[in-house]
């Protein structure tokens, strides 16, 4: 076993997954953030959770809160097993006692007796509000060469409209068991977040590193944070760039399925997706035939009824255009049936009449959303 190996069976994943996701509504009205579909064929749960399964680690704990049940049951069918020898991988750890985590610092100290328990020297925290890839030994390695006593993973972030970037705060942290340990008998009651309380107050008395997220040429690789349903959309939309800077599709770095079974990289989308003129992400398990799709990512489960046109979009599992309909620039939510005829993201004032619209024009359709035939083409500005 190499030393990055020995670094990884030392240390346990405590990935946080109790946001509510606000800033995501209407995404997360009903669903817990890490599960909102993804990428075609993902959830953004797995990309951190795929991170910590190729990085070689034997356990990860999710963190959860809001939604537990729903986090719980998605963890138990799709990676409760996702090792080869059968032991529980990824596992929910609601607060104890029923007592609701004041914060993600005061989520990861409510638990940290499972490090004692597992008899581990390092607690790998991590954000599950990004999509990115990442091997996280080399964080590791990098953390136990600077003998510090916590490690903040960040990155080169591209600022909209610029050449240049930004250094940010990538959600990822390693601390030794310790650390953590001290700055609980220190005052867990005025640790709530990590960011706003644990790391300041670890600034002021111990050994605070910093790892700059690289590729192997030494260039940022890619990192986003979808927080907000516009990230939701960006990041989406990066995905359908000639040369994306992440593909989940890659084996090299294999993003495990939603459904709990590897894909294969591409042999699970459809070859459509690649044609000329189409250029999307398009599960197997999507039915489009007859249809029209341009620059959109479909989930499995979607169907495109025949003269269905479809563009700049992206439809979460079981979304259906029924025939004749449009739509443009727009995030069709789970189950969702857009009506025959219905022309949706060509009017803004008409949209903003019958469903959530973002400041950038793009359109928000979900299972609260009456949808309804089109009105003539004269009808709200079109």
């Amino acid at each position: 076993m190499n030393l990055r190996d020995r670094l990884a069976a030392k240390t346990l994943p405590f990935i946080l997954g109790g946001s509510s996701g606000r800033l995501l509504t209407p995404l997360t009205k009903y669903r817990p953030k890490p599960l909102v579909p993804f990428g075609g064929c993902f959830r953004i749960l797995d990309f951190v959770l795929s991170n910590c399964l190729n990085s070689g680690f034997d356990h990860a704990y999710v963190l959860t809160q809001y939604e537990h049940e729903a986090m719980e049951g998605y963890l138990r069918r799709g990676w409760s097993c996702a090792r080869a020898r059968h032991q529980e991988f990824a596992i929910a750890v609601p607060p104890e006692s029923g007592k609701a985590y004041a914060g993600t610092a005061d989520a990861v100290l409510q638990n940290i007796d499972l490090l004692r328990k597992h008899d581990r020297a390092f607690a790998l925290v991590i954000s599950a509000d990004h999509v990115y890839k990442m091997d996280y030994r080399k964080l590791l390695s990098s953390h136990a060469e600077s003998g510090a006593d916590l490690t903040i993973a960040t990155v080169d972030h591209p600022v909209p409209d610029t050449q240049n970037g930004r250094t940010v705060d990538m959600g990822v942290y390693v601390f030794n068991y310790e650390t953590l340990v001290e700055a609980l008998q220190a005052g867990r009651l005025q640790l709530r977040d990590i960011h706003d309380d644990l790391i300041p107050a670890l600034r002021a008395s111990r050994n605070v590193h910093v790892y700059r997220h690289r590729d192997g040429k030494d260039k940022p690789v890619y990192w986003r944070d979808v927080s907000t349903v516009q990230d939701y959309y960006d990041a989406s939309m990066d995905l359908l760039l000639s040369k994306p800077q992440m593909d989940p599709y890659d084996s090299d770095w294999a993003i495990r399925s939603a459904g709990g079974a590897r894909l294969g990289g591409r042999m699970a989308l459809s070859d459509v997706g690649a044609e000329a003129g189409v250029n999307s992400i398009i599960p197997l398990a999507a039915e489009i035939s007859g249809a029209s799709v341009y620059r959109s990512v479909l989930s499995p489960g979607v169907v495109l009824e025949s003269g269905a046109d479809v563009r700049h979009s992206v439809l979460l599992p079981g979304a259906v255009v029924r025939r004749g309909a449009v739509v443009r620039r727009a995030v069709i939510d789970a189950h969702v049936i857009v009506e025959f005829g219905d022309r949706i993201g060509y009017g803004v004032g008409y949209d903003r009449g019958r469903f959530h619209v973002l400041n950038s024009g793009v359109v928000v359709v979900t299972p609260d959303h009456i949808s309804v035939s089109a009105r003539p083409a004269s009808a709200g500005g079109r």
